[in-house]
């Protein structure tokens, strides 16, 4: 079954390049995690490092409206996702922009107590993400990509397919 290549611009051509060498790192990051021990400072330098990478596409980026690249994608630019996978998406975005870019208070609650004088907080904790949320995430950073890299190789053939014969 064929079907009709995206027509996207140079500026989303080059967005999704560089998103295609985010998802990357997002996985290598995922693997790397699970050579290390799960209660190391480590492992979860690396399950951050898979967040941040996995979630840069679909922030702003670029702040110029002359930038050679679009400012972000959303998940709703790839296709053949299913329900999970825009929840494993969903709760990517919720732990980068409350947990880890930005520290809401949900997250990093804090209470003084007022006959001791004494406060108590807590932090949120990446490692209590349980491990079946890594492994989707890997899952669906690995399709991602995959859809990156075909959608260059598209816009790539298809600028082959229509470029103007040139008489040198």
């Amino acid at each position: 079954m064929e079907h009709d290549v995206p027509i996207i611009t140079k500026q989303e051509l080059n967005r999704y390049f560089i998103s295609d060498q985010d998802f990357e790192k997002a996985i290598a990051f995922l693997k790397e995690a699970e050579t290390q021990r799960h209660d190391t400072l480590a492992y979860e330098a690396f399950l951050t490092c898979a967040v941040i990478y996995y979630y840069r596409p679909f922030s702003k980026n670029e702040k110029s409206d002359k930038a050679e690249a679009t400012r972000r994608l959303s998940i709703d630019d790839f296709a053949d996702l299913t329900e999970a996978d825009k929840e494993v998406h969903q709760r990517c975005k919720d732990i980068r922009n409350t947990a880890i870019a930005h520290a809401e208070y949900s997250h990093y609650p804090t209470k003084l107590h007022e006959d001791t004088k004494v406060f108590f907080s807590s932090r949120y904790d990446i490692l209590r993400e349980e491990s079946i949320f890594w492994k989707n995430l890997c899952s669906l950073a690995q399709k991602l990509k995959y859809q990156c890299t075909n959608l260059r190789a598209d816009y790539a053939n298809r600028d082959m397919i229509f470029r103007p014969e040139t008489n040198q």
